[in-house]
């Protein structure tokens, strides 16, 4: 089965530059107040894990973007805005 929930996709290459995403690349209902809603969720999973060294993985943060959003539904991918705050961006 398809998912066919919207995806927050990013431009990788703007005017010959890479952009880096952000939250300011968020949908507005996501970008307001991110930092205190979904990242302090994201903050408490790392925490209650067994390995809070490792970075939550895509299907990981789909689930907690699924708990604080579920009137936004959205597919999450490593190329998404959302995925790059939580993210060491190399």
């Amino acid at each position: 089965m398809e998912d066919s929930r919207p995806v927050y996709k990013i431009p990788e290459i703007v005017k010959k530059q890479k952009v880096f995403p952000g939250i300011k690349d968020l949908p507005p209902h996501v970008r307001a107040n991110f930092r205190n809603i979904f990242i302090r969720h994201v903050i408490r999973d790392i925490f209650d894990s067994e390995r809070p060294w490792v970075n939550p993985d895509t299907p990981r943060l789909q689930l907690i973007y699924d708990k604080v959003y579920p009137t936004y539904p959205a597919r999450l991918r490593h190329s998404d805005a959302i995925f790059h705050p939580v993210r060491f961006c190399l």
